[in-house]
């Protein structure tokens, strides 16, 4: 039986576990930053990491992009953890529900 993958539609996942739909914008790190969360996500299609640190709310001054016009149906990966690519989506390491989803927010 296959798994299936949580996709990263624009929105903060972290959020969405909540029932809330949060939108998610670019930062000066060039990251995808949640509004209300600080959770920060990299786009690297077909994958979307979730990162390890959280934001500190600078976004981008010259930008009204938000992921949710952008981004649409991508892989969601924890990052990887190999000093100089802590940005990168981890292949091995898929969310395939909402508990595995709880379970790396948690472990952050």
């Amino acid at each position: 039986m296959p798994q299936i993958e949580i996709y990263f539609d624009g929105y903060c996942p972290e959020s969405l576990l909540k029932g809330r739909q949060v939108e998610m914008k670019l930062n000066r790190d060039d990251f995808w930053e949640s509004l209300e969360t600080g959770l920060q996500m990299t786009v690297f299609p077909p994958y979307a990491a979730i990162l390890r640190w959280r934001g500190k709310g600078k976004f981008r001054q010259s930008s009204d992009e938000i992921a949710s016009d952008e981004i649409l149906g991508l892989v969601m990966t924890a990052a990887q953890t190999e000093e100089g690519k802590e940005i990168l989506p981890d292949r091995e390491k898929i969310m395939h529900n909402k508990v595995e989803l709880e379970q790396y927010l948690n472990a952050i």
